[in-house]
């Protein structure tokens, strides 16, 4: 008997290391492996780490982030990853201080992360996150809160979870780790060029005025408190990091399920961001700007997921929020290298980049030292006066009525202000003016008058403080001037030309400049 009980656990044993010997060839989520591994081997360190759920992974531009502060970045969260194991992820990296990142650590929260998951879909995403992690309390911890019994063995192993398809995961996992690691992947996915259909965007045709509302909602919520095991974990976390000297920032991603939240979802987003507050954690709910950056319906791949048009919204206020609360200063030496990763656009279309003929008006242009796009030269806008209205004008650019069209300039803010006007201007009072904020990546405001109708402006980062700024409207006469220049935030968008009591100035990259007819479907407000 003893002879047969030996026999079979010796087999037992020898099962058991052949299907983990298995498992390190049948990878459920290749690209969480990866990344997770970078964060674990001991071989690199990163400036700034994310972790969370898929949104850690679509919303934060870290490319834009990266190429402005010369910084390394990495994300170690994965799709539709519950708290629970978000908390597991941080456990093992506090008990590894070589992996701790140098310069921030960013952790996305939101009361999603807090539900009970039951569907299967969301149980199985689970998996691909407890594939990483050693046994330990906190794995234990998260099995058993969302698995029966009868699932561990396909909990605890890839190849019993996929053994129908066995030698297909093999032939996946080795293709996408060549593929990844080919790459240098760093678990971000920042290039999805996928929007809303219509009968998407049907069902949120109201969002501006959904966003406009938010604050008031969060405000005026009943708390509605979250689990007390979830609320230990969160106030672990704050413990850990001041006690390790890491620099912790939550933040909660802008999104169109968040904006639509129930009573529940505002109640727990209440509970969640005073509890954060009263434990001295710095958080940010980027929903809270939702419309002050301008996000749109085709700035979503979904209900959930920003969209690289929306990240790259997102990018500079991200880059401003986290320089500004942390010792994270920016190094620009090596900035414009990122031009290489973010495509800059090409110049068609130009008005008139010969800037001879620009009517200058209490105005100088300057040439500057300075290139944009290594070969492009840049100009200083400054006003001469602080007592008269000041302006840049291009006259007499021929159109047709009833038409939309856009005005488009590359700039940046200068060192006396940081706020750049934009007018399209036929007939006194006839007009559609914009104001961006080039330090924030914002916009300020926008405004039409007279037969000028469907106004929208866009504020798209390129990198190193550089912005593409673009107004449109459609016109009701035949011929526009196009009016640009420096002002402050003292000013709306529909007079920002006026006195402003500063000598204020801007830089613009006079090629850049084009005026064209409006054929684009994006960035409506």
């Amino acid at each position: 008997m003893f002879k047969l009980f030996t026999k079979s656990l010796l087999i037992l044993i020898i099962t058991v290391l052949i299907i983990k010997f298995i498992d390190r060839y049948c990878i459920q989520d290749e690209r969480f492996h990866y990344t997770y591994n970078r964060v674990f081997n001991k071989k690199e360190k990163f400036d700034i780490m994310l972790m969370g759920n898929s949104l850690s992974q679509t919303d934060y531009n870290t490319t834009y982030v990266d190429s402005v502060l010369n910084t390394t970045s990495i994300n170690i969260g994965g799709w539709a990853h519950h708290f629970f194991l978000t908390n597991a992820i941080f456990q093992k990296l506090i008990d590894n201080e070589y992996s701790y990142p140098k310069q921030l650590l960013v952790i996305e929260i939101s009361p999603w992360q807090f539900k009970d998951y039951d569907e299967e879909k969301l149980k199985f995403l689970q998996m691909a996150g407890l594939d990483e992690i050693e046994y330990s309390t906190n794995y234990f911890q998260t099995v058993n809160k969302f698995f029966e019994i009868k699932e561990y063995p396909k909990v605890l192993s890839s190849t019993i979870r996929f053994h129908d398809e066995l030698t297909d995961e093999w032939v996946k996992t080795y293709n996408s780790l060549g593929y990844l690691e080919k790459a240098n992947a760093n678990g971000f996915q920042l290039n999805d060029t996928h929007k809303l259909d219509d009968n998407e965007k049907k069902t949120k045709l109201n969002y501006y005025d959904i966003a406009s509302q938010y604050s008031k909602k969060i405000n005026n919520a009943k708390e509605i408190k979250i689990d007390d095991l979830s609320e230990k974990m969160i106030l672990g976390i704050i413990k850990n990091c001041k006690e390790k000297g890491i620099n912790l920032l939550f933040v909660t991603a802008p999104a169109l399920y968040m904006i639509y939240s129930d009573e529940e979802g505002f109640g727990k987003m209440k509970y969640i961001e005073n509890l954060l507050k009263s434990n001295d954690a710095k958080h940010i709910n980027f929903n809270l700007v939702f419309n002050s950056i301008n996000l749109t319906l085709d700035d979503f791949s979904d209900f959930t997921h920003l969209n690289k048009f929306g990240n790259r919204k997102l990018a500079p206020l991200f880059l401003d929020s986290i320089t500004s609360m942390f010792s994270i200063k920016k190094n620009t030496v090596n900035a414009q290298n990122e031009n290489e990763k973010i495509k800059l656009p090409k110049f068609k279309n130009v008005i008139n980049d010969n800037i001879i003929g620009w009517s200058r008006v209490r105005s100088t242009l300057n040439k500057l030292n300075l290139k944009f796009d290594q070969d492009q030269e840049v100009y200083r806008i400054s006003r001469n006066t602080n007592t008269k209205n000041s302006y840049i004008q291009l006259a007499n650019n021929n159109t047709q009525i009833n038409q939309d069209y856009r005005v488009s300039v590359i700039a940046k803010k200068g060192d006396l202000d940081n706020y750049l006007g934009l007018r399209i201007v036929s007939v006194y009072p006839n007009r559609a003016d914009a104001l961006f904020n080039l330090d924030s990546g914002t916009i300020r405001g926008v405004s039409k008058a007279g037969n000028f109708d469907n106004q929208k402006a866009n504020i798209e980062p390129l990198g190193n403080g550089w912005y593409k700024c673009s107004l449109s409207a459609k016109v009701g006469d035949s011929k526009i001037n196009v009016i640009l220049g420096p002002t402050n935030n003292s000013r709306k968008a529909s007079s920002w030309e006026g006195v402003t009591n500063d000598n204020n100035d801007i830089l613009i990259v006079p090629k850049s400049l084009r005026f064209e007819k409006n054929n684009y479907k994006e960035n409506k407000k």
